[in-house]
């Protein structure tokens, strides 16, 4: 493995935990991103994804194929996309802190949020994953 690179197995996520992982590299999807939303969402966890539309799609494509039900999880709110079209003006502290706040009013359930870093999102230099409690 690369200097930099993270696996999922390096990431230790409880099920107890929040997580947040951005990442910028179309690999980390399948590395990383299915296998989040994967575990999280079979045993009841919120997932958020906020990125383009064209990996929201291969995102879901990979969940239907491990028999995850991503229509019925976006419907039931367990799984929320939010588009990256380039209009946010926002930095990732402030996205993060924006779906925690609106994730605390509806339930206690820990969450997987996961953002494409792309146009219009302001990274947080070195800092690739982190864990927000």
């Amino acid at each position: 493995m690369a200097t930099g690179e993270i696996s999922l197995s390096e990431i230790d996520i409880e099920p107890n935990e929040n997580l947040c992982f951005v990442y910028s590299e179309e690999e980390d999807i399948g590395k990383v991103v299915v296998p989040v939303f994967s575990q999280a969402l079979k045993i009841g966890q919120k997932c958020f994804f906020v990125g383009s539309l064209d990996s929201f799609y291969r995102i879901r494509d990979e969940l239907e194929k491990l028999g995850i039900n991503v229509r019925e999880s976006l419907k039931s709110r367990y799984f929320t996309y939010i588009e990256n079209n380039g209009s946010f003006s926002l930095s990732l502290v402030s996205l993060i802190e924006y779906i925690m706040q609106t994730q605390r009013k509806e339930s206690n359930k820990k969450v997987r949020i996961i953002i494409e870093l792309s146009d219009g999102i302001k990274p947080l230099q070195g800092q690739i994953a982190q864990q927000i409690h």
